[in-house]
């Protein structure tokens, strides 16, 4: 069975959050501190990097901006932790495996 859209979606969301996090945290800036450093309030900023709300483009840039680092090195890294994710999955499920290669070709 193929993924939906949603699913995607969620799991895209996710890793964006995740990779944020990993990006403050590298840079010893806590969830509170980047909140304050964006104009945001905390719970609002945590329910995005939760995966809890989809992230806006925009939350996003301003993130990048105080991290100083790219939006799209942002978006990569966290394309790469998606699909470290769902190969990780894939191991332990063949199904998985068979579906994900599947759509890979198109099928």
């Amino acid at each position: 069975m193929e993924p939906s859209l949603d699913d995607e979606s969620r799991s895209f969301n996710t890793a964006v959050g995740s990779q944020l996090r990993a990006e403050a945290s590298a840079q010893h800036i806590s969830v509170s501190r980047l909140a304050d450093l964006m104009g945001m309030h905390r719970t609002t900023l945590n329910r995005y990097l939760e995966g809890e709300r989809d992230i806006p483009v925009k939350v996003i840039y301003a993130a990048a901006d105080v991290l100083n680092i790219s939006p799209e090195i942002i978006v990569e890294r966290a394309t790469e932790r998606m699909t470290t994710q769902w190969e990780l999955a894939a191991h332990s499920n063949p199904t998985k495996k068979q579906e994900r290669k599947a759509r890979e070709q198109g099928l």
